[in-house]
C-alpha cells in the first residue's frame, strides 16, 4: 500500500478505505440475510457451540425486538459485564441494530472504580455474568444509577434473565425494520475502557462508521481463515474479530479460559487455526507444549501469529521462525483510540520495524515537545487520525479530550516514535516512561505493540 509524505505539512497518510458509512447493524442484517446461512461464523471453543450465519441473524433480530419491547430506544446505552459468552455477539449486534451504544465493561475493575465507571456510562440495561453478581450489585446500590431500568443475567436460571427476556419470540423475523442510524460518523455505538494502568480508565467513545473502518483495518483477510484471540471481550481487537465473520468468509474461535501452553496449543490444533493473535509472552509456552506433545504436524495449521501488547524480541521472531517455518509472526500498532489496529509489518520485508506500514485510512505525524512537525527519521511524539471521519473522543471526560485530543483532529498517542526513510511507522517507547540522557534513551517499562487498550 502506498504512504504518501507531505514534505510542507510532515504529514503522511494512506487512501481512505472504500466502504459504505452506514449503521452498523443494519450492515450486519443486510450481509447476514444475503449469506450462506448455513456457513459457521464462529465457535465457542470452552462449550463446543458453532453458531453459523442463520442462528446469528434469527438471533440478532429476535434480541433487537425484544430490546424495543422492554423499552430500550437508539441512544440508551447498555452495559455487557462479562467475559466471552455464546450470547454476546447477538446481543452486541442487537444493540448496535437498535442504535444502542455498548460498552463492554473490564470485569477487573473493583469498588469505587466500578462505580464512578458506572456512572460515566449510566446505563439503562446491565448484562452479566453471575462470577460478578456481587460487585456490581454492590456497585449498582453505590452508584444510583439515575437511568438504570433493568438488570438481566446471562448465565442463571434466576429472573430476569437474558435467556427468558431477551431470546423469546417476540413477532416475524423477516418484517423486522431495522431502525436508521441518520449520520453514523457521529452516533455512538461502541464504549471502550482504555488502560487504566496509572489511573482511572478512560470511556472512549466509537461511532458505527469508525467500529465498520476497523473491520477493514486488520491483516489480509482471505477466505477460509481460522482465527483465534486469548483476549478478553472488552479489548478492541476481540470486538472486531466479532464483527469480521459477518463481512468475511472467515470464522472466529473464542474462549473464556485463561491462556495456557497446552490450551493454545490443544486448540490451534484441534481447530485447524490459521491466524492467531496474542501477547508475545503467550507463544513460548504453546511452541513449548506443542514441541513436548511428540506431533511434528502441531500448530502446522498456523500461517499467521499477531503478536502485540508487549515488546516483540527478535529472539522470540528468530525461536518462531525455526519452529515454525511457513507462519509468520506479524508486529502491529494500534489503540482503543484509534479504532482498532492502524499499522503492521505483514506487508514489509524490512526487519526490526516496531510498528509498520500504515493500514488504509489513517494520517500519522511526528511532533517535538512544543508540537512542531518533525520529518522522517526525527523521534518525537506520534500523532495519528483517520482521513475522514471524526473522533467522538472520551465519554464526559472534558480534562481527557483537551489533553489527548489537539487542533486538527490529531491524537496525541502518548507514544515516542518515528517515520522512517521507507515511511514506515518506529515505535520507540511509551513518553511519560523516557529517561533521557544525552547519550541515549532508556525505556522504563515494556512498550506497547498492537492494541493498547
Amino acid at each position: 500500500m502506498e504512504t504518501i509524505y507531505n514534505d510542507v505539512e510532515k504529514i503522511w497518510s494512506t487512501p481512505n478505505l472504500d466502504i459504505e458509512h452506514r449503521g452498523l447493524g443494519q450492515a450486519i442484517l443486510t450481509k447476514l440475510k444475503d449469506d450462506n446461512h448455513d456457513r459457521i461464523l464462529e465457535v465457542f471453543y470452552d462449550k463446543g457451540i458453532s453458531l453459523t450465519v442463520g442462528d446469528v441473524r434469527q438471533q440478532t433480530i429476535k434480541v433487537a425486538q425484544n430490546l424495543q419491547r422492554i423499552g430500550l430506544k437508539k441512544g440508551d446505552t447498555v452495559v455487557i459485564y462479562s467475559m466471552l459468552n455464546k450470547m454476546i455477539t447477538s446481543i452486541a449486534f442487537a444493540l448496535y441494530t437498535i442504535g444502542a451504544p455498548v460498552n463492554f465493561f473490564e470485569t477487573n475493575l473493583e469498588g469505587d472504580d466500578i462505580n464512578q465507571i458506572l456512572q460515566q456510562i449510566d446505563p439503562v440495561l446491565i448484562i452479566f455474568e453471575e462470577e460478578y453478581r456481587s460487585k456490581l450489585f454492590t456497585a449498582i446500590k453505590d452508584s444510583k444509577l439515575s437511568n438504570l431500568k433493568h438488570v438481566l443475567s446471562l448465565d442463571s436460571d434466576v429472573t430476569p434473565s437474558v435467556e427468558e427476556v431477551l431470546f423469546q419470540d417476540c413477532g416475524s423475523i423477516n418484517s423486522f425494520e431495522v431502525p436508521k442510524i441518520e449520520d453514523p460518523t457521529t452516533h455512538p455505538a461502541t464504549l471502550l475502557l482504555t488502560s487504566g494502568t496509572t489511573r482511572l480508565p478512560k470511556i472512549m467513545v466509537l461511532s458505527h462508521a469508525v467500529m465498520m473502518e476497523g473491520i477493514y483495518s486488520w491483516y489480509n483477510l482471505e477466505n477460509g481463515m481460522k482465527i483465534f484471540s486469548f483476549s478478553p471481550v472488552r479489548w478492541i481487537s476481540q470486538v472486531s474479530l466479532m464483527l469480521q465473520p459477518v463481512f468475511f468468509d472467515v470464522q472466529r474461535f473464542y474462549t473464556s479460559q485463561n491462556p495456557s501452553g497446552e490450551l493454545g496449543r490443544d486448540i490451534i490444533d484441534t481447530c485447524k487455526i490459521t491466524h492467531f493473535l496474542t501477547v508475545p509472552t503467550n507463544y513460548p509456552p504453546i511452541l513449548k507444549a506443542a514441541e513436548l506433545s511428540g506431533n511434528p504436524d502441531s500448530l502446522s495449521s498456523l500461517k499467521i501469529a499477531a503478536v502485540g501488547g508487549e515488546v516483540v524480541s527478535e529472539a522470540l521472531i528468530d525461536h518462531f521462525s525455526k519452529a515454525l517455518p511457513n507462519c509468520r509472526p506479524v508486529k502491529c500498532y494500534g489503540m482503543t483510540e484509534l479504532g482498532g489496529l492502524c499499522a503492521s509489518d505483514e506487508d514489509i520485508t524490512k526487519k526490526g520495524v516496531n510498528g509498520g506500514a500504515l493500514k488504509k485510512g489513517f494520517m500519522a505525524k511526528i511532533v517535538d515537545g512544543n508540537m512542531k512537525p518533525l520529518g522522517p527519521n526525527e523521534m518525537g511524539q506520534l500523532l495519528m487520525k483517520r482521513n475522514s471521519l471524526p473522533y467522538l473522543k472520551y465519554l464526559k471526560n472534558d480534562t481527557a479530550n483537551r489533553e489527548n485530543f489537539v487542533e486538527g483532529g490529531w491524537l496525541k498517542t502518548g507514544d515516542y516514535a518515528y517515520m522512517d526513510s521507507d515511511h514506515l511507522l518506529n515505535i520507540v517507547a511509551r513518553c511519560k516512561d523516557l529517561i533521557r540522557s544525552s547519550r541515549n534513551i532508556v525505556n522504563s517499562r515494556t512498550p506497547l505493540y498492537l492494541v493498547k487498550y
